[in-house]
């Protein structure tokens, strides 16, 4: 195993790793704009100049030679390297923090700041700018550029993102995104020098589905989402870990919000799922969570506490016969377990089904043709709701025909999402049901009608798993307080088995997972 010293910090490494992404495991910061760890190495920013040295050896024996404290003598270069290039070998020596650096780090901002202009209180980018930062780090107080700063042509250059040319610094990492992991060849840095500039082919916007994670990657404000574009500064805003729901992959994502209403949502790494990225779809598909969102348990339209809609939605089941049961593979495996176990073993039906969606249908687990994360399952946890047996026994009718029929059974219990809220083609003979039981955490144009309609939570504001399309389960956890009253569908369910008489005495989620 090689080694190497980085601040008098001896580190053992294997294979080839990034200098800057190596120090970062030991709290060492190489200041960089330009280096990220999922795109070519560029060089171009200079940003993370070190001093690199190795071992100075006898010409003639090859031994590595004494300093006069005894130490290895080490021979530097004569010039700083980058570190984002700096090849790696046994022995090497790095300084990042001498004089010698502080001074190339202060020159390399100061040249970027020549053109930079200081309009930090109306970007969207402060409070999370790494250019912000390092002015701190290492600018200066007053700036030596006397000339006109340069300026760019407004353009519009996207659907999605914003730009504010001015303030770019020219890292280029919005290119070798767009070319690397986008694979579009429609954007890229024109002319050179002083006037290097952003630039798509005349006359053409961006295309592709993963435009806002340029700006997620750019350093500075240049590239701005517009759908973010001055709703909050960030520093107003508080966040949480959770999964994507607009699709089967299961991006892991971050949502940040206010107020218990959502601003906006950001990829968080994960290398077996979504890497640095999630796509734009997923991105900008958060707003139901904020809209249209049920609170409080109903019977016949008329609000209710929990205790009575159960007791309403019990006389219901207990008087009939024929049920039928319309999953949803938008909640957690751990609530369609107890879906499955309710209507197995309190409630005995046939007639569960969650597929509704050709994908479901024909069991895709495949992406949309071109796209790098987007799956062709619109549902997060198809894969949960198929492992928890949630589909039709021998003759029993399939969540289509339940849709399109319900006139053909006693009761429907519908769990009711945003994706058949953005498909009235599917719900419009809803209002033919004898007998309509809701679950949905928003409301629906069958709240009056429905006999009960019960308020669950969103899966930002409840604990759960989804199980994507690679069959990777992936645990979630509440990021928002629940709306009103609204309650997970585990414990509805359980507390109705046990108003029936066969409790499941599933008291949290954890009691809940252990069901499955």
């Amino acid at each position: 195993m090689a080694k190497l010293t980085i601040d008098d910090i001896e580190i053992e490494y294997t294979g080839s790793p990034n200098l800057i992404d190596l120090a970062k495991e030991y709290g060492i910061d190489i200041p960089h704009f330009c280096y990220h760890p999922a795109l070519s190495v560029s060089g171009n920013c200079r940003m993370c100049l070190v001093e690199v040295g190795m071992p100075a050896r006898n010409r003639e024996t090859g031994a590595v030679e004494k300093g006069p404290d005894g130490k290895d003598a080490i021979n530097y270069m004569p010039k700083p390297q980058p570190g984002c290039y700096q090849t790696l070998s046994d022995g090497m020596v790095i300084k990042t923090t001498t004089e010698k650096i502080v001074q190339a780090r202060k020159g390399v901002l100061e040249m970027i700041l020549a053109n930079h202009p200081l309009d930090c209180p109306v970007c969207d980018q402060a409070g999370e700018c790494v250019l912000q930062d390092y002015s701190y780090q290492y600018g200066f107080q007053n700036s030596r550029f006397s000339e006109q700063k340069r300026v760019y042509e407004k353009k519009e250059i996207s659907d999605v993102i914003t730009p504010e040319l001015n303030r770019c610094i020219h890292c280029d990492r919005c290119g070798r995104f767009t070319e690397e992991i986008a694979q579009d060849m429609a954007f890229t840095r024109t002319w050179r020098g002083n006037r290097t500039e952003l630039a798509t082919l005349p006359g053409e916007k961006i295309q592709h589905n993963y435009q806002g994670n340029m700006v997620d990657i750019c350093p500075v404000g240049a590239l701005t989402l517009t759908d973010f574009r001055f709703k909050s500064r960030v520093w107003f805003l508080r966040y949480g870990p959770s999964i994507c729901a607009s699709c089967g992959k299961g991006c892991n994502v971050v949502v940040w919000y206010k107020d218990e209403q959502i601003y906006r949502v950001k990829p968080s790494y994960n290398k077996d799922v979504n890497s640095y990225w999630m796509c734009d779809h997923g991105r900008l598909d958060y707003k139901y969570l904020n809209e249209n969102r049920r609170k409080e348990h109903s019977i016949s339209g008329f609000v209710c506490n929990l205790d009575v809609a159960m007791d309403a939605a019990v006389a219901i089941l207990k008087d009939f016969d024929k049920v039928g049961v319309v999953a949803s593979a938008a909640e957690s495996w751990e609530s369609n377990a107890t879906v499955s176990r309710f209507f197995r073993e309190v409630v005995p039906t046939g007639n569960v089904d969650y597929r509704i969606h050709e994908a479901q249908i024909a069991d895709d687990h495949s992406l949309r043709p071109g796209e790098l994360l987007w799956a062709k399952d619109p549902y997060p946890n198809s894969a949960g709701a198929k492992k928890a047996g949630l589909v039709p026994k021998s003759g029993g009718m399939t969540a289509k025909e339940m849709l399109e029929h319900p006139e053909k059974l006693d009761v429907l219990v519908v769990f009711w999402d945003h994706k058949l809220a953005a498909s009235p083609e599917w719900t419009s003979n809803l209002g033919k049901a004898r007998n309509l039981i809701i679950f949905s955490s928003l409301e629906t144009p069958w709240d009056s009608s429905a006999k009960v309609v019960f308020a669950i939570k969103a899966h930002t504001e409840s604990a759960g798993t989804f199980i994507n399309i690679d069959g990777i389960a992936q645990q979630f956890e509440p990021v928002l307080r629940q709306e009103g009253n609204a309650m997970d569908s585990w414990k509805i369910l359980s507390g109705l088995a046990e108003k029936m008489g066969k409790g499941f005495n599933y008291k949290n989620i954890q009691s809940a997972r252990a069901g499955l």
